[in-house]
């Protein structure tokens, strides 16, 4: 007989260095699949042995002692390590599975109990990198001793030398691992790493890695019926039992993992650690909350209950009666179609609903939570984690306070941890079937330790942000709401105030709307207002909506939850300084959109691109399809509040906007010519012409009328081009350079021509004549010539129309300008036609064609067959005029110039007419309506007229446009 100790005596007198307990949601639940997977392979073992009542047999496992778990046999100690790698991140390699994998911490704890144990490494398959596989062949190589193989031998030698480095250098970093002092010293005595590396290499003989474990994401649906099934044929029970055993099991499991966490408490008992396995204690109360002890007799019992009850017997007790503790629901509600159907039994159970403030996200959770009250049955709960209203959010602890209030489980627990209080919450919800709704959640840390695992509760959560280590680790089904559509809103609005009311006042409930912008909170607040004054027309309330202080006044109530300038500061008073000001810059930019680099003209910044994307995890700002940045009505005009009631943020605007609008200046003039502009684009050079305009940036508001004049001609937004043109020669200071100033005098002449006024059209190209009398300028005085010739001929002046076109051709003769003779030849030819000299006419249009052939001006040579076109259908020669309306129309086709090609259709409708040819005629109308509806809608009506037989006068000029 020796008076050695054996390893389970080192094992249950020795004790840990640290229990840290659970690190994540997700890895618990993970390590009790692993040790209930082990407790049915030892439990099987067990049952089929036939020597099984001998005490070498009995075995006990330990949850959470020294490892994850420990399994005694006889004794013979096996210490396990259970580790996640998750499928979504690398795999493990040599370093980080050394450290993080557990193996140091392993190696450590094998040297604390005298090298006693034998130590498991549990992970999920298919995750070691290729240095870890050769720590894996390493482990067999020692542990099975095979005959020699130099091979292997070397490469399992490389292992220890590797290990024997990494250890050194862990203890040097003074982390977590420490190798003993006594160790240490002998280390240092030999001067090389053979002490440690013959060490390492008994512990790699005792170590064993099992790699085959499924991914834990698959664990809550998955019960291993193999090993379970083993268990119930030995002890005759059913294999229809094979859930609920895995389950009761399980719960066994987990609740021995729960078990005291305070070292320092528990080895200053005087009996230290083998109180837990003295017979004495098992009846005692203390019982329950100390043991980690799982036991085959233990098992088996809870088994064959099981096969009585048919039910979990271990399970926490759910409450008596359901509990619905969900608010009343706002009514009228209104379902968006962006409100998808949940069932949540077929989902995964949680669903995370997002979105800006105001936008309804409660709303929509409270409503699933009652259509789950059938599915759910056991209760509803409901808790606001004040994660943006003023001060500090809930904390995770005083959530668990208020859910197991609403349990009425919230009974005093002397000496119940924080940690304990929360697995108890669990036991009870993960037991019963629940609807959980956790609103305004601050971020992911909050909320994931609330949410049960397994599919019998479900959990809704709403929040401002996106919550993505939430969408991450868990599986949600995830919701991003925006406002409601237009026709939703006005849905809304009608069920808070009745059709009639708002029928009565059309033009005001447009209005109304369109300040709300499809935001929930602010139609039920401005309901509320409006019905605070039942006599008031609707009317009344529009004389409000001026300026931004007085849409925000509209939409407060005098109380804090019902005010959205309120509501909008808890979330802005959470940003950062730095995002505080991003945010009241952008809102108060005189543009819509910004993309990353206006942003950061407008910020001053080269960091404003992850500024706009923080904004925007926040929901302050939207992401277009076409990567613009956009901002909501409603807190653009916060942000202009704050903007005007704050010094330092006003004079940072102001800043802000005057780089903004030089950006644009310098992108106009960089793409003159070169770009085609997108609709988003030319609204957001728009508006900058008109701040620029209004702050005297003059000479940047000039460059970009210039740069996008030509462009709002070819979309048909020649109303957009007129405004802006005109902002601009009336700006001051007027450029003192005469040359520019008649030049876009020409072009807002050119402008109104087209849209028909051209009585103002000829006093603005007179105007650019007159500017460059005290110093003229020979081209631009020649090109305000041809505007006028041309604006005299759209009148139908054609006497005054031909000496302004020959004044203009003789000069562009002069000055060399070959392709704007062809344009005066052009308009020459058509004016001439016009007065009776059609064949001179004729003449002139087919030079100019051939010019501007030669030069492959495609626009212009359009313009010169359609007026080729127009003549041939004025002296009755329709077949040819069809041929050159077809000509005309394939160019404008190939190069997009729709405004032009509808005016060609409706002229080519106009000449089959003419020709008898009623159904051509019908064809090119309709395509030419389908174009104008959507660019000239006035256009496209007198279109219609004509087409209903009404008497309707149409001509058309060299450029191919008509008198619409």
């Amino acid at each position: 007989m020796t008076n050695n100790p054996t390893a389970p005596q080192i094992l249950t007198t020795t004790f840990p260095r640290e229990d840290s307990g659970r690190s994540t949601l997700d890895r618990y639940y993970w390590q009790a699949w692993a040790t209930t997977y082990r407790s049915f392979e030892l439990l099987g073992a067990y049952l089929k042995n036939p020597q099984k009542d001998t005490p070498t047999q009995e075995w006990s496992l330990i949850c959470e002692w020294h490892e994850d778990f420990v399994t005694i046999q006889g004794d013979q100690v096996d210490i396990y390590s259970v580790k996640h790698r998750d499928i979504t991140g690398e795999k493990w390699h040599f370093k980080d599975f050394l450290t993080k994998g557990g193996i140091l911490h392993l190696f450590a704890t094998w040297l604390l109990l005298e090298r006693t144990c034998h130590c498991v490494v549990y992970t999920n398959s298919e995750m070691l990198g290729q240095s870890v596989k050769q720590l894996r062949q390493a482990t067999e190589f020692f542990g099975t001793k095979p005959a020699s193989n130099v091979s292997q031998e070397k490469s399992a030698m490389k292992v220890v030398t590797d290990i024997a480095k990494l250890t050194l250098e862990e203890h040097r970093n003074r982390g977590d691992f420490r190798l003993p002092d006594d160790l240490l010293i002998r280390i240092e005595a030999d001067g090389a790493l053979t002490i440690l590396e013959d060490i390492i290499r008994d512990f790699l003989s005792s170590l064993r890695l099992v790699t085959d474990l499924p991914e834990r994401r698959s664990t809550h649906v998955m019960t291993p019926s193999s090993p379970v099934r083993v268990c119930l044929d030995a002890l005759g029970l059913p294999c229809l039992l094979t859930e609920t055993a895995w389950a009761t099991v399980e719960s066994m499991v987990r609740q021995r993992m729960r078990g005291v966490r305070n070292i320092a408490w528990l080895s200053g008992s005087h009996e230290g650690y083998r109180v837990l396995r003295s017979p004495d204690w098992l009846s005692s109360s203390e019982f329950e909350q100390l043991a980690r002890t799982l036991t085959p007799r233990q098992m088996i019992e809870a088994l064959r209950r099981c096969d009585k009850t048919g039910i979990e017997v271990i399970r926490p007790k759910i409450p008596n009666s359901s509990r619905n503790r969900l608010p009343a629901n706002e009514s009228p509600y209104v379902k968006s179609e962006q409100h998808p159907h949940i069932d949540l039994e077929r989902l995964h159970n949680n669903v995370l609903i997002t979105g800006s403030p105001g936008v309804g996200k409660t709303c929509l959770a409270i409503e699933y939570a009652y259509a789950g009250t059938k599915a759910f049955p056991d209760g509803q709960l409901m808790v606001d984690m004040q994660g943006f209203a003023p001060g500090n959010p809930m904390s995770t602890d005083d959530a668990v306070t208020r859910l197991l209030d609403q349990l009425g489980e919230n009974q005093d627990t002397s000496g119940e941890t924080k940690e304990a209080r929360r697995f108890r919450y669990l036991d009870i919800v993960e037991s019963g079937r629940f609807v959980i709704v956790l609103d305004n959640v601050p971020d992911s840390d909050s909320v994931l330790p609330l949410i049960p695992r397994g599919e019998g509760t479900a959990t809704i959560i709403t929040s401002r942000r996106p919550l993505s280590t939430l969408l991450r680790r868990r599986g949600v089904t995830h919701i991003q709401l925006n406002p409601l559509s237009e026709a939703e809103a006005r849905e809304l609005l009608t069920a808070h105030l009745g059709a009639n009311r708002l029928a009565a006042f059309p033009d005001a409930t447009d209005a109304l709307l369109r300040v709300c912008d499809g935001m929930p909170l602010a139609i039920t607040i401005l309901a509320a207002q409006i019905r605070r004054s039942p006599d008031d027309p609707l009317s009344s309330f529009v004389s409000d909506l001026a300026d931004a202080e007085g849409r925000l006044d509209l939409l407060d109530l005098d109380e804090p939850y019902s005010s959205v300038r309120t509501v909008f500061s808890w979330t802005y008073e959470k940003l950062t300084p730095e995002l505080q000001e991003a945010f009241v810059l952008f809102g108060a930019a005189p543009v819509r959109y910004l993309e990353s680099s206006a942003a950061g003209a407008l910020l001053g910044t080269d960091t404003a691109g992850r500024r706009l994307r923080r904004l925007h995890d926040a929901h302050l700002l939207r992401k277009r399809a076409d990567g613009r940045f956009q901002m909501h009505d409603l807190f653009r005009d916060f942000a202009t509040s704050i903007c005007n009631h704050t010094e330092n943020l006003r004079c940072a605007s102001d800043k802000g906007n005057e780089r903004l609008i030089r950006h644009y200046a310098k992108l106009a003039r960089e793409a003159s010519g070169t770009r085609r502009w997108s609709g988003p684009d030319v609204d957001t050079l728009l508006e900058t012409v008109t701040h620029a305009t209004t702050r005297g940036q003059v000479d940047e508001a000039r460059d970009i009328a210039d740069a996008l004049t030509e462009h709002l001609w070819w979309q048909g937004r020649s109303i957009d081009c007129a405004d802006m043109l005109k902002r601009v020669v009336h700006a001051r200071p007027p450029s003192p350079n005469p040359g520019i100033q008649a030049h876009l005098l020409r072009q807002l002449a050119i402008t109104l021509r087209r849209i028909g006024f051209h009585e103002a059209s000829a006093e603005y190209a007179e105007q650019a004549l007159a500017v460059l009398v005290p110093e003229p300028d020979l081209r631009s005085a020649i090109e305000s010539h041809y505007v006028l010739a041309v604006t005299h001929s759209y009148a139908n002046r054609h006497e005054l129309a031909v000496p302004a076109y020959r004044k203009a051709l003789q000069g562009f003769r002069k000055i060399g300008d070959r392709s704007s003779v062809g344009d005066a030849l052009n308009g020459l030819g058509w004016s001439l036609a016009e007065i009776g000299d059609t064949s001179t006419g004729l003449r002139y249009c087919h030079q100019a064609r051939e010019i501007h052939r030669a030069h492959q001006d495609e626009n212009n040579e359009a313009a010169d067959l359609d007026s080729i076109a127009c003549i041939h259908h004025r002296i009755g020669n329709h077949p040819t005029a069809i041929e050159y309306f077809e000509l005309c129309l394939d160019t404008y086709r190939r190069i997009g110039h729709r405004p032009n090609e509808a005016r060609t259709l409706a002229s080519m409708g106009d000449t089959c007419m003419a020709a008898g040819d009623a159904d051509g005629a019908r064809a090119s109308w309709v395509d030419a309506i389908a174009i104008l509806d959507e660019i000239e809608p006035a256009s496209a009506d007198r279109i219609r007229k004509k087409m209903t037989g009404l008497p309707f006068e149409v001509g058309t000029h060299p450029d191919g446009s008509d008198t619409f």
